[in-house]
């Protein structure tokens, strides 16, 4: 989120955060992703366009919502940008959101003009993709799917790596359209063309033209529209007269001489916009269902008509500015290499176009060949790459094997991009295979950067037929870098691999990534052991709860002191978790929760509230077990009575004792122990606190022991009992 700190934030809770207050937002995803949508909902659909704010609109006053900043065609990025924030006053006010397509969002460039504008440095926002949970709910109240339906939808696509699909809430809409018909496609291709093929026809209106249309007369016109609203840098095509229309909108008319519009009457033509392809933007405005859906059909009525030589580099260069490609187009340039005619230029120009926005899965040899040579002169440019899903599959395809190992096999990060969108490519057994021995190598390798191991671990994991992990994993624990020993915690947490560490080994591996133990002391890492957080349930099992809690306590009281709170915070939320499993097993020792929960001197200072809460409620409910620990935190005050309350409360709060606890506590003490002046205390006074005074009888032989009673039965008035009574002219006795 900031320059230093990444955070998770829910939705609806961005535009209150404090964190965030006066900032400049900007709200980043991937095509499809939920942007104009979140917008909307934040701003009770008020949303204005760049396109919009370009073309002369005046924003109103207030937090203003722009959309589709990667949308403003015909400009260079930085001139789109620097035009929208004028047009908001951004000299004046930071108090906007914008949103753009994360592929061309350029971070440094940006958010260095925004903060030259505003004063200040903006804020990102990463959508993150659906998760499998919210995946589910969205087929059940969305799709109407039913559970088992969604849940089988769900395994479908993981069985074939294709979850990152279902991330994308416009992705996850065209694949459950098909679901019904029961068509599943494996390729983003063959995603977008039966999914055009099959909604087309699909209409709004009772009697419409599409009943009667022919597929190659309705695609190649909604075709070229919408190639016009996008080369053109409009919102919408427009019916409306030049009093009512908006700088940001294409009169349709000025469209009628495009082939495949040419021709059709104004009844026809008006039908074809009736089309589930096409939605209402407004009063006689409309525009693509999705700037995908414009960009895929868009760049096919492109290529369709560029026949010749000439029309391809007049095409070509229509839709560069300079050598560059403007992001408002990239999405139609990705597509357009799918034509044969057009792909060598369009990929060896914007290779990353093509995989961000095309159809990089399914490229012919030659043409994924040209596409790995122009992603390595793109990272010998310095191009920005960025951290994203790259989707390629045609890069690793067997004919380009060779081609492969050779990039795989350069030392260090001087190929680091080319090399992490190939090893992301490794999805299936068949090409795992054929890259095996590199693969390991580069994941045992310290000299190569973490992502790029990480990668290649993943492959191997998920696809390899590897059966030494135990010793694969001992040895990455056994690392002489830090990388090592994250790579190892990382894996433990793939099905495939699980927890082959022995409890103590586990342990210690998680202090040293942490830096707690001498092993790494230059520097201290937190995040990695934060995955266990979420994915401990299937990486460790109950059978391994109590001897991890044993080697984590161990460890504790080897390498913590008062200083290391922020570093152990990771192990904190983990070693509680733990912790509140081993409790919902039962059958606890109290000899071992006791020494559980004094692992830690600090767990105020941890990141486990939520778990300690529930451990507290634990204790409040399981009497025999909290009883124990009493007695256990009475035999560490002999020698200090004083410090029981302290004590009490430090060890876990839900000991605090009940009145019967009280009365337990005092009947176990021998008698005349001097403890008993300090339990009495934790009972209540006047009446309620009877039961205990008269447990408390065998103890007392003194007249500083009768005089404790005399005053737990009948206590002086507090500050406030006193003052309450003087305004009531009342005796507080």
């Amino acid at each position: 989120m900031h320059d230093r700190e990444q955070v998770k934030i829910a939705a609806d809770d961005a535009l209150t955060d404090a964190r965030l207050a006066g900032r400049p937002l900007i709200v980043l995803g991937e095509a499809g992703s939920g942007k104009s949508e979140l917008l909307r909902h934040w701003s009770d659909g008020n949303v204005a366009t760049a396109s919009q704010l370009v073309n002369g609109w005046l924003p109103g006053p207030g937090r203003n919502f722009v959309d589709g900043l990667d949308e403003a065609a015909g400009l260079k990025d930085g001139d789109a940008l620097d035009r929208v924030l004028g047009a908001l006053g951004a000299q004046r006010s930071a108090d906007f959101v914008l949103a753009c397509r994360v592929a061309d969002w350029r971070s440094a460039s940006a958010k260095e003009t925004i903060k030259n504008w505003t004063g200040f440095v903006p804020v990102e926002l990463n959508i993150e993709p659906l998760g499998r949970a919210e995946i589910v709910a969205f087929l059940r109240i969305r799709e109407g799917f039913d559970a088992a339906t969604a849940e089988a939808f769900f395994e479908h696509y993981g069985q074939r790596n294709l979850t990152e699909w279902l991330g994308n809430p416009q992705t996850l809409v065209m694949l459950a359209d098909l679901a019904r018909e029961g068509i599943r496609p494996n390729t983003t291709g063959e995603l977008f063309s039966l999914y055009v093929d099959r909604t087309w026809r699909e209409h709004r209106k009772q009697a419409s033209p599409l009943a009667h249309a022919a597929e190659d007369e309705v695609l190649p016109a909604l075709g070229a529209l919408f190639a016009a609203l996008i080369v053109g840098g409009y919102d919408a095509l427009t019916l409306a007269p030049g009093a009512k229309r908006l700088g940001s909108d294409l009169p349709l008319g000025e469209c009628r001489t495009l082939p495949g519009v040419a021709g059709l009457s104004d009844g026809t033509l008006q039908g074809f916009l009736d089309s589930r392809l096409v939605i209402r933007a407004g009063q006689d405005r409309y525009t693509y269902q999705h700037r995908r859906i414009g960009e895929y059909l868009g760049a096919r009525w492109l290529a369709r008509h560029a026949r010749t030589r000439e029309l391809r580099q007049r095409l070509l260069r229509t839709l560069q500015h300079g050598d560059i490609v403007p992001s408002g187009v990239r999405g139609l340039w990705g597509w357009l290499a799918t034509d044969a005619q057009l792909a060598e230029a369009v990929i060896g120009t914007d290779p990353l176009a093509v995989i961000d926005y095309g159809n990089a899965d399914d490229l012919s040899p030659n043409a994924a060949r040209g596409l790995l040579r122009a992603i390595e002169v793109a990272e010998d440019r310095n191009e920005i790459f960025g951290w994203r899903e790259y989707r390629a599959a045609a890069l690793v395809q067997e004919a380009l094997k060779d081609e492969v190992e050779r990039v795989l096999s350069v030392p260090g990060d001087k190929r680091f991009w080319t090399q992490l969108i190939i090893l992301r490519q490794m999805r299936d057994r068949e090409t795992v295979a054929r890259h095996a021995v590199t693969l390991r190598a580069i994941m045992l390798d310290e000299a190569r950067p973490y992502p790029m191991r990480d990668a290649a671990a993943d492959a191997l994991a998920d696809f390899g037929d590897l059966t030494d992990w135990p010793a694969i994993i001992d040895q990455l624990a056994n690392g002489t870098n830090r990388d090592s020993l994250r790579l190892a915690l990382v894996m433990m947490l793939n099905a495939n691999v699980g927890l082959t560490l022995s409890d103590a080994a586990f342990a210690e591996t998680v202090y040293a990534y942490s830096g707690l133990t001498p092993r790494f002391t230059s520097s201290r890492e937190v995040g990695t052991v934060a995955h266990y957080h979420r994915g401990q349930r299937q990486a460790i099992s109950d059978n391994r709860l109590d001897g991890l809690l044993n080697a984590f306590t161990d460890y504790a009281s080897r390498y913590r002191n008062d200083s290391d709170w922020s570093a152990a915070w990771d192990i904190d939320q983990l070693f509680y978790a733990l912790l509140e499993r081993r409790l919902a097993l039962r059958d606890i020792d109290p000899e071992a929760l006791w020494r559980w929960l004094n692992a830690s001197d600090d767990r105020h200072n941890s990141g486990a509230r939520e778990e300690l809460a529930r451990i507290d409620r634990w204790l409040e409910a399981n009497e025999k077990v909290r009883r124990a620990l009493q007695r256990k935190v009475l035999e560490t005050c002999v020698e200090k009575p004083r410090s029981l309350r302290w004590r009490m409360g430090e060890v876990a709060p839900g000991l605090l004792p009940t009145l019967d606890d009280v009365v337990a506590l005092l009947e176990w003490l021998p008698d005349a122990d001097p403890r008993w002046q300090e339990v009495i205390w934790f009972a209540p006074r006047r009446a309620e606190g009877q039961a205990a005074r008269e447990a408390a009888v065998r103890h007392v032989h003194t007249d500083e022991d009768r005089e404790i009673l005399r005053v737990h039965a009948d206590p002086p008035p507090l500050d406030w009992e006193r003052k309450e009574a003087k305004r009531q002219n009342v005796d507080c006795h």
